[in-house]
């Protein structure tokens, strides 16, 4: 049973940013691979605010790194920002440890919620 309405998940992914894949989601339409370690995330449903809360993560490339992997959201291809700005679509990155490396992912995993879905 899915929990709709206001404080729920407004949109998930489980990503492979390696094979440009998308294991599972919810609300989203598209990806766009922008290179290597940054994405665009399309919705399918745009969300109704910017009152929102976001949470990330990612793993290593084949399970063999020791560098934890960052998730962030970005307003353009050269810089990385981690106050996400949720609108239609979404620029998200991956960096290894604060690097500003940009780096694919075998699991990127986001979730967006809102206040007022």
């Amino acid at each position: 049973m899915a929990y709709f309405g206001k404080n729920a998940i407004a949109a998930w992914v489980a990503y492979d940013q390696y094979n440009n894949n998308t294991h599972s989601s919810y609300n989203i339409a598209s990806v766009s691979d922008n290179g290597t370690g940054e994405h665009t995330f399309t919705f399918s449903t745009a969300m109704g605010n910017t009152t929102y809360c976001w949470t990330g993560t990612a793993s290593t490339a084949g399970g063999t790194e020791s560098s934890p992997r960052n998730v962030g959201f970005a307003s353009s291809s050269t810089s990385v920002s981690y106050n996400a700005h949720v609108s239609a679509s979404t620029r998200v990155r991956v960096d290894v440890n604060n690097s500003n490396s940009l780096h694919d992912s075998r699991f990127l995993m986001i979730q967006w919620t809102t206040a007022n879905n």
